[in-house]
């Protein structure tokens, strides 16, 4: 309640935000004079101390209601009304701790009395507002100035945050940073970007590229809506006709992806350029596939049969993978 009571305080703490003349008038000099401004609130009993603020009010009166502070821009005044020396409004907060109200002043020579009633779920606020005319010459487009000044401060702030977050993002989808398009906290949500991230995850690059980070492919298979294991098959697929259409010559991206994705169609490939050559005797393109499935098998120890005392027979796939290296390693090394 005491938060609430705080909100709806800084909807007139600020009463002199809504003072003076219409706001195309706010950059220029505007003849005033010094006022002091006293507000009060209670809610169930609850009593805020009365505050009094001095300020200059233009010469000519008060002509709108308080807007709030500069901070709270869910709330919007409407239905205001001119009856002689009273002035009587509307008010709806929108959001967190949603508020509607209604206020009115009456205006005299030398002073003015007001009250501005919120209803909220917490109950219904009471604030009292009275102004009392203190003389001395001042300028009361000072503060509609200064009140401009913030705003406009404020909005660039926002427009550079805003630019730099599209920078951030369009920069995360060339490089595929999938943290931060995934889950509810995502930073990144525009769909055009995500679009283009998805389609690139399915594509040979960018699924070569995920599945070095791990997790990642995982998170972009969630987010995009993609069957992992159903891509690499069909990415393994397309990348063996390529390399096969290719002959002596492969393309070199697919001649690349297989070894680290694609066993079985490696395997296949292997028995028919690696086997039983010399590593000078193979095409140029397809020293560098055949070599790096050797290094695979030599990394792996060579032979990737089960251990004595292993009880679980090797997958077909797991089969396939320990016969290429075998071949490849006996091709390549005379083992």
């Amino acid at each position: 309640m005491v938060k609430l009571l705080a909100r709806s305080f800084g909807l007139a703490g600020l009463f002199l935000a809504g003072l003076g003349s219409p706001a195309a008038r706010a950059q220029e000099k505007e003849p005033g004079v010094q006022w002091d401004y006293t507000v009060s609130m209670q809610m169930q009993g609850f009593t805020m101390p009365a505050t009094t603020t001095r300020f200059c009010a233009p010469k000519s009166g008060l002509q709108s209601p308080p807007k709030g502070d500069k901070d709270d821009k869910r709330c919007k005044v409407t239905d205001v009304k001119h009856d002689g020396p009273k002035m009587t409004w509307k008010m709806e907060c929108t959001g967190k701790d949603a508020m509607t109200g209604e206020g009115e002043i009456v205006q005299g020579k030398d002073k003015f009395d007001g009250k501005m009633t919120m209803h909220s779920k917490q109950g219904d606020m009471e604030m009292a507002m009275s102004g009392k005319k203190l003389g001395g010459e001042c300028d009361a487009g000072e503060v509609k100035r200064q009140l401009a000044a913030m705003k406009k401060q404020s909005d660039d702030a926002q427009a550079q945050a805003a630019a730099n977050q599209a920078e951030l993002c369009a920069k995360a989808t060339e490089e595929l940073q999938v943290e931060l398009f995934a889950g509810p906290a995502a930073l990144c949500k525009d769909k055009a970007q995500v679009a283009k991230l998805c389609s690139e995850a399915v594509a040979r690059p960018g699924y070569s590229t995920l599945r070095r980070r791990g997790p990642q492919l995982a998170a972009a298979a969630k987010l995009c809506a993609f069957d992992v294991e159903k891509t690499r098959v069909k990415l393994c697929k397309v990348s063996a006709d390529e390399v096969k259409a290719g002959g002596k010559t492969p393309p070199a991206e697919p001649l690349q992806f297989l070894p680290a994705n694609c066993p079985v169609e490696a395997q296949a490939l292997a028995k028919q350029e690696c086997a039983g050559r010399s590593y000078t005797g193979m095409p140029r393109p397809w020293r560098g596939f055949c070599v790096e499935l050797a290094q695979k098998g030599l990394s792996e120890g060579g032979d990737a049969s089960p251990a004595a005392g292993d009880d679980e027979e090797p997958k077909p796939k797991e089969k396939a993978i320990d016969k290429a290296k075998k071949s490849i390693l006996k091709g390549l090394f005379g083992g």
